[in-house]
């Protein structure tokens, strides 16, 4: 076993093994990309230092990339609560209802890059890819959830 700082080499008899960190804000977003954001919430609070001044905004940050992870899973409700322990703005969110929104809405998302559809588009693509197909009361199930998760979400925020 020999560590020189930056890896780790490990020897047995017929090999030999090099083991390199992986800094932990690529480990945060692939426990992330992998949904586990409780574990991903974990490990930014181990890892970051209480006397840090950016960690509440650190936070903050991850607490928005998990609502939109949680959102493009359709788990609504869970994304809305880490939205609403975030910075996020408020407009990333409605981006995701353009149906809804007045016609002389021009705000450009910077993170919903689904948004582009409407919430029934980005439900029904996502079905597709959790369930290999969906119908259409299942579709409205879940634009039903969406919509009633946001306006619980806008009314805390009001």
């Amino acid at each position: 076993l020999i560590d020189n700082g930056h890896r780790v080499l490990v020897a047995s008899p017929s090999k030999v093994c090099c083991l390199d960190p992986i800094p932990f804000e690529f480990q945060i977003k692939d426990l992330l990309k992998a949904k586990r954001v409780d574990e991903a919430l974990g490990l930014l609070d181990r890892t970051t230092d209480s006397a840090d001044i950016d960690k509440l905004d650190k936070i903050k940050s991850l607490r928005a990339d998990a609502g939109f992870v949680l959102f493009a899973d359709l788990r609504f409700t869970e994304a809305m609560e880490h939205f609403a322990m975030s910075n996020v703005d408020p407009r990333e969110l409605l981006s995701f209802f353009s149906n809804l929104l007045p016609s002389n809405y021009t705000y450009v998302s910077k993170r919903a890059t689904e948004a582009k559809a409407s919430i029934r588009q980005f439900v029904d693509s996502a079905l597709q890819q959790k369930l290999k197909g969906s119908d259409e009361d299942t579709i409205q199930q879940y634009v039903d959830k969406a919509k009633n998760c946001m306006l619980t979400f806008l009314e805390m925020k009001r």
